[in-house]
């Protein structure tokens, strides 16, 4: 009888952990084929018709000096078909495998309860689905922080050589895919020599190993140039490092705000729970029998997760100060994002028996409500692909096009990898606008200019004076997206 419910109990684990890996899949699927935004157009022209060895040159001395793993796995993968839909290959399938990977974390080190609530939530988190569909290499690096620290307590376990084994080639990975796991993979380190100094010889022949493995990337570590790092990143301010940013972790979406997604009301329940599940997490230690011994409490591997948990926070703060650079966003704590989301599934579960999946399934539906929010079209990325369509379908060989997301050239690139055959879009200014017009009038074009869709911005792409009787807007389109949209407009010429 007992081996029959431990097998139907394996049974239901198995299938609870497929549904949900499968709900992960089709929630990060939907949002491939937007289009490419960012510092993805930086990988897409990193990896786009390039051969491998263009592919590394750019990224050990180009403008991003990134590691390589992500954007090699992008390169092979972006020759399946269209470069900007499968360059996020990678990313999909990494973001796809966290959510198994995370269950296997809070399972060996709390329970199934834990390890269910905590797939769940990376299943429907809005930022883990939305760096599962980034071009970069935010969603490998969660799952391979992840797993080395599933290897690294397996290898506590039982101290088998093929535990460390998989640590030193797995935080390898990890460190070629972003820099910014080194960190939380050093806090690990760290801990395990302090609580475990039994197994510190494996320990450091695991760590040489996967040094080793790192050193042929070493030279290019500095290489990442200074402007770079202040086009992406401001200067540091204290009055930066805010709650809001920890919470669009979660339960919220990296580029929406607190009050869109999952919402103001949601946010503060979800905080909500979060302060109840505490309390009976300090009930439940208050009411032991033995007093909370510190030692043997920062020896348990909750305890690490718990600084994992804090590691990328701290780190961005430290040595975004040390920089001057604002770097507490909420893409450069993925590598914490594991440790976090199993904390938080184990806090949740901490309640009475009968009330147990009462806050877990608050969260979940909190988690869920701001993905659903997130994949309305006002809130995906703004629509360049349907714009290059209409472009494509529309105007004439000579027709200027004329861009004003951004007062930057990267930003022009958002449309013209979309447009056949390119046309260079120029940045909307009033140089670029005079020059377009007087083109347009010579060659007997029209001109498409796109703006952000927020109040006043037709103002910049108002026809110069010289050209108001002789160009009229004959068409408006609107591409919906988060921070406002983009619309199309297109000037003909009056006769």
């Amino acid at each position: 009888m007992n081996s029959e419910r431990q097998a139907t109990g394996r049974w239901a684990v198995a299938l609870a952990l497929a549904a949900l890996t499968a709900l992960g899949f089709f929630l990060r699927l939907r949002g491939i084929g937007q289009s490419l935004l960012g510092d993805e157009l930086f990988s897409w022209y990193d990896v786009h018709d390039q051969s491998y060895g263009q592919m590394l040159s750019r990224l050990s001395g180009g403008f991003e000096a990134n590691p390589p793993l992500w954007f090699s796995l992008a390169w092979l993968s972006g020759k399946l078909g269209d470069s900007t839909n499968w360059i996020r290959l990678p990313s999909l399938i990494a973001g796809t495998a966290l959510v198994p990977a995370v269950w296997l974390l809070a399972d060996r080190v709390f329970n199934r309860y834990a390890a269910f609530t905590a797939a769940a939530l990376t299943a429907t988190s809005a930022f883990a689905i939305f760096y599962s569909t980034e071009a970069r290499a935010y969603s490998l690096l969660a799952l391979l922080v992840c797993l080395a620290i599933v290897v690294l307590l397996a290898a506590l376990a039982d101290g088998r050589l093929r535990w460390w084994i998989a640590f030193a080639f797995i935080s390898a990975a990890a460190a070629y895919s972003h820099y910014t796991a080194i960190p939380v993979l050093l806090v690990a380190v760290i801990w395990v020599a302090i609580t475990r100094r039994d197994l510190l010889v494996p320990l450091l022949c695991s760590c040489a190993a996967s040094a080793l493995m790192f050193v042929p990337w070493v030279p290019n570590v500095g290489n990442r140039s200074d402007s770079y790092l202040r086009f992406g990143f401001g200067p540091f301010s204290a009055s930066a490092i805010k709650p809001e940013v920890l919470l669009k972790v979660l339960p919220g979406s990296p580029f929406l705000p607190l009050s869109i997604a999952p919402g103001t009301i949601a946010t503060f329940i979800f905080v909500g729970a979060l302060v109840a599940a505490s309390l009976f997490a300090m009930l439940r230690i208050a009411a032991r029998d033995e007093p909370l011994r510190l030692a043997a409490a920062f020896r348990s591997p909750p305890a690490l997760l718990i600084l994992l948990a804090l590691t990328s926070p701290l780190a961005m703060i430290i040595f975004g100060a040390s920089r001057d650079l604002d770097l507490f966003s909420p893409r450069n704590l993925t590598a914490s994002m594991p440790a976090a989301f199993v904390c938080i599934a184990a806090l949740l579960v901490t309640g009475p028996r009968r009330w147990r999946w009462l806050l877990p399934a608050v969260a979940i539906a909190i988690t869920t409500l701001a993905t659903i929010i997130a994949a309305e079209p006002r809130n995906e990325r703004p629509d360049a692909r349907a714009i290059a369509s209409q472009i494509n379908r529309s105007a004439k060989p000579a027709d200027p096009v004329l861009w004003s997301d951004q007062a930057d050239t990267i930003s022009t690139r958002r449309l013209d990898i979309y447009l056949h055959p390119p046309r260079n879009p120029r940045i909307l200014n009033s140089a670029n606008l005079e020059r377009a017009f007087a083109g347009a009038e010579r060659s007997g074009s029209d001109v498409w200019i796109v703006i952000p869709d927020v109040p006043l911005a037709h103002l910049a792409a108002v026809p110069p004076l010289r050209f108001w009787q002789k160009y009229k807007l004959t068409s408006q389109s609107r591409y919906p997206g988060f921070d406002g949209g983009l619309e199309l407009l297109k000037y003909e010429r009056n006769g």
